[in-house]
């Protein structure tokens, strides 16, 4: 608890012991740090997220005062851990934190031969968010990951070197998801696939999202596998399989739920309500959406109001088509009285989110008539 820590840290000064205090906190933060920053995707990452999460407060505690003595060892034991957790959990705003107080030591960090790994991990972490959110840049992390050793076949391996790859040459990844290392595989064919819905080739996204999957078979990657049925459910809603959507879905949202990843979880939860929608079985749907009575999405721009849509399909589904409208207007009334960009800075007007609740109130509308 904040409060027994403050308490101890008065304490320690008072002693005059607060220098020893600080440096067995720190200590035991490395010894966390190295014991658990590969549990997450392996082949039960579940005992490593709960530790880490019951933690997390005290890891924190240990990466502020890590920074503020430049101790590189505990910076890139703690981010490495935390980082592994914000991944887990998808949370994007925790892991923009951790980046932005941890990148700066971390770059100039020479860790000794025991510490390579860990600090991969946190360097691999950093740079992973920086391409995924911020697109491919060069960045403090992928510099310092050159001056590592060779990536190992491990997941902060992978993705070290796919981002290396892809700085080279975006084609890259569809010659590494023939790669014999089942991380550099599983990542190279995720990326594929976003690749190729970009370009608005969703068969072949589903194609390179199955490749993932495939990838995982007979390897005991829990967290990994789980993403990739996700994802193959995710593209199915574009082409109208929702059969297939329910079978993918399905098949992550245990693994989702076991690791406390409750913004997946509920998302997924929305997502079946609306395959089995698309599938014709509103019975089913209607029990999805059932288990979600007491729970609301987050409020974020590209989503919000999400939870209110799937609602609205379902009252016109059911030929409620008053309320169905009446939802969908909501949704519309929802993303104005939001702040005028997303978080990547693009005008609401342009936002897919609200051109898609616009087109669909709209369209209801016309079928109505």
């Amino acid at each position: 608890l904040e409060t027994v820590r403050e308490f101890s840290a008065s304490e320690s000064v008072s002693a005059g012991e607060e220098d020893e205090a600080i440096a067995r906190l720190l200590a035991w933060a490395c010894d966390f740090g190295l014991e658990h920053y590969q549990g997450l995707f392996g082949a039960d990452p579940y005992p490593t997220v709960d530790a880490i999460r019951d933690e997390q407060e005290n890891l924190g505690h240990a990466l502020r005062l890590a920074v503020a003595r430049n101790d590189g060892r505990t910076v890139a034991a703690t981010s490495a851990v935390l980082g592994c957790l914000s991944i887990a959990e998808s949370n994007f705003v925790r892991l923009s934190s951790l980046v932005s107080e941890a990148s700066w030591l971390l770059s100039h960090y020479r860790p000794e031969s025991a510490d390579i790994e860990i600090t991969r991990t946190a360097l691999a972490l950093n740079a992973l968010y920086t391409f995924v959110i911020e697109g491919p840049r060069a960045v403090r992390s992928l510099v310092a990951l050159r001056r590592l050793p060779q990536p190992p076949a491990t997941f902060a391996g992978a993705v070290q070197t796919i981002i290396s790859a892809m700085q080279e040459d975006s084609s890259a990844i569809f010659k590494l998801a023939d790669s014999e290392y089942p991380y550099v595989a599983v990542g190279a064919s995720t990326m594929a696939s976003y690749y190729w819905e970009s370009e608005n080739d969703i068969d072949r996204a589903v194609a390179a999202a199955q490749r993932s999957l495939e990838g995982t078979e007979n390897q005991e990657l829990p967290l990994l596998e789980a993403q990739s049925h996700a994802r193959i459910g995710e593209l199915c809603f574009q082409l109208e399989r929702g059969a297939d959507a329910v079978h993918h879905l399905g098949a992550a949202l245990p693994v989702f739920e076991r690791l406390g990843a409750r913004t997946d979880a509920i998302g997924i939860r929305w997502w079946l309500v609306l395959a089995n929608l698309q599938r014709g079985d509103v019975d089913e749907a209607q029990r999805w959406a059932g288990s979600l009575s007491d729970v609301h999405a987050e409020p974020k721009i590209g989503t919000m109001g999400y939870d209110v849509g799937a609602r609205a399909e379902l009252s016109l589904a059911g030929g409620d088509i008053d309320g169905g409208l009446r939802q969908w207007r909501q949704v519309i009334k929802l993303l104005k009285n939001a702040r005028g960009e997303t978080s990547a800075g693009v005008p609401l007007l342009f936002d897919p989110w609200q051109v898609e609740a616009r087109v669909v109130a709209g369209g209801s509308v016309l079928a109505c008539v």
